[in-house]
């Protein structure tokens, strides 16, 4: 589009991928994609601003689009607020009609995707909970990288590990991929616990509109933590037989 080029897109074209079906290599691949996404929303963000080519909303859906990663932190803002309005109190009721308001934009944008996509919308959308819990959870993975992006260029390619069909059949405890330690699950243990305290502290002071922020919250690092340790206990079960 800079160069003026005109963009076709075709709904009806499926495109297979595969999602991987360990955590820790899922938060691996949105670690490379947030990366990749913040440098190159650093290489194309002033050209886009710029371009005599573009109109203001193009400019303004390619900014909204290269920055979409952007998310991540301030999910994570929305977590660490909980606590001191929980323990402070302060009279704004509107700050918590914000978080709602907020929250509802990504479900919003899933389920018309799905209605666009799928005639058997009504049944996928039944997962919606566990996807949410899944994007809180690795808000912490994604704002590392997006950081990380926004300060360096370049870095090695990390490939996501593929397991073909194994994963739906249940095999991929016998995965070759060795997949190292990875010291950013402290920063989901940190921010699990602080979860916690906030839950309980809100629970305590009766303050029941910010009990699903911090529940949500909870629950989507236990989900990320407990699924990392136990897929990680049986592969290394599995190798030890």
């Amino acid at each position: 589009q800079l160069r003026g080029w005109s963009v076709l897109y075709l709904p009806e074209v499926v495109a297979a991928a595969e999602l991987p079906p360990l955590m820790a290599a899922f938060k691996q691949q949105q670690y490379r994609w947030a990366k990749g996404a913040a440098q190159t929303f650093r290489k194309l963000i002033a050209p886009i601003l710029h371009s005599n080519r573009l109109t203001p909303i193009q400019k303004l859906m390619a900014f909204l689009h290269l920055s979409a990663y952007i998310t991540q932190p301030l999910f994570l803002l929305m977590l660490l607020l909980t606590l001191p309005l929980v323990i402070y109190n302060p009279p704004l009721p509107y700050v918590t009609a914000m978080l709602g308001t907020t929250l509802t934009i990504p479900p919003l944008l899933y389920v018309l995707g799905q209605i666009a996509l799928y005639r058997d919308w009504p049944r996928r959308i039944l997962n919606y909970p566990m996807l949410m819990l899944l994007g809180v959870g690795v808000a912490w993975n994604n704002t590392l990288a997006l950081i990380d992006g926004l300060m360096h260029w370049g870095g090695p390619f990390v490939r996501t590990p593929k397991f073909q069909h194994q994963a739906r059949k249940g095999k991929w405890q016998q995965a070759t991929y060795k997949i190292r330690w990875d010291p950013r699950i402290i920063g989901d243990f940190c921010l699990g616990l602080y979860a916690l305290i906030a839950l309980w502290y809100a629970w305590s002071d009766k303050a029941e509109n910010l009990i699903p922020f911090a529940l949500i919250y909870a629950a989507g690092e236990a989900l990320v933590i407990g699924t990392t340790l136990a897929q990680a206990k049986a592969m290394q079960r599995t190798a030890s037989e």
